[in-house]
């Protein structure tokens, strides 16, 4: 289900981006109707600033999430980092959690994980070997990590935020700009996360 979720997303991108690339007639235009504002989320219900990396560099998939696992323990997310490990190597033994165009979802449910949360990481060369829908290596990547018991309501609560996120095209743009400033500058990257399917 979850896999099928990130599939129609990202297939839905694809085929916007090939229509737009396509010439259209011009459309009969309909009566406006009036807009209603989404309710804007603020960052923080979203990614927190602390947990976001943005200077990383990894030799492989297992790597990056390894590190994402360790930087659970830290933050108070997760006790137990080889737990987080193992549930984001089971995910991925089901089905890559690599996307297009550099980024790639990655999720660990897991009892050890006491606190829903997502952990960016950043990488400007790309990871490889982490299987992609384009072949491309990932440069961003943006881990869901769930306890045991939300497995199914937070969980894809998040999941369909940060897919809706990523079908927003100056949203990854934005994201992967960020430029790699050492040590960090996760503060250039955190704000793009409020909401970006608002912004006009």
């Amino acid at each position: 289900m979850v896999g099928g979720i990130l599939f129609v997303a990202f297939k839905k991108y694809d085929f916007e981006k090939n229509q737009k690339a396509a010439p259209a007639a011009k459309p009969v235009e309909a009566p406006k109707a009036a807009a209603v504002e989404a309710p804007k989320a603020e960052a923080a219900d979203f990614v927190k600033v602390e947990n976001v990396f943005v200077a990383e560099d990894f030799a492989s998939r297992d790597e990056a999430l390894s590190f994402v696992s360790n930087q659970a323990v830290k933050a108070g997310i997760a006790s137990d980092a080889d737990a987080v490990m193992n549930a984001f190597l089971a995910r991925e033994a089901e089905g890559t959690t690599g996307m297009m165009e550099g980024f790639a979802i990655p999720h660990a449910k897991s009892d050890a994980i006491t606190e829903a949360a997502v952990i960016v990481v950043k990488d400007e060369s790309g990871v490889t070997g982490w299987d992609t829908m384009d072949g491309a290596p990932v440069n961003v990547a943006i881990a869901l990590l769930i306890p045991g018991a939300q497995a199914g309501t937070t969980h894809l609560k998040i999941l369909s935020k940060v897919a809706e996120a990523l079908m927003d095209e100056d949203f990854r743009a934005t994201v992967k700009g960020v430029p790699p400033t050492p040590p960090r500058s996760p503060r250039r990257l955190t704000p793009v996360w409020s909401n970006p399917a608002t912004r006009e």
